[in-house]
């Protein structure tokens, strides 16, 4: 991802997660839910009118493509999210990625 700042890796992180689950068996039969302490991005996904214009149109497309998989974003307060920021603090500086899925 290289060196982004926080809103711009929570959007990245959020549009990563629902295309790993939607490439996933599970996505014809579950629903997932994604929590995000930022409430930009949040805002962003559900009135992408909203986004800063660079990601208006891509989460016009994600939101189209995700259309068929049950999802919701939702906020939730930072001291909930503590375990996921450690986790994503851990892993800046780290030279590859911590979870890869074999291609195909």
């Amino acid at each position: 991802m290289g060196r982004v700042d926080a809103p711009t890796a929570e959007f990245l992180t959020i549009v990563e997660a629902i295309k790993i689950f939607g490439s996933s068996s599970w996505a014809s039969s579950h629903q997932v839910t994604v929590e995000s302490d930022c409430s930009n991005v949040v805002s962003w996904f559900l009135q992408p009118h909203n986004a800063p214009y660079s990601f208006m149109q891509s989460i016009i497309s994600c939101r189209r493509k995700w259309a068929r998989w049950k999802w919701e974003l939702e906020l939730i307060p930072r001291e909930a999210n503590e375990v996921a920021d450690n986790l994503a603090k851990r892993g800046i500086n780290r030279s590859h990625d911590i979870f890869c899925l074999p291609p195909g």
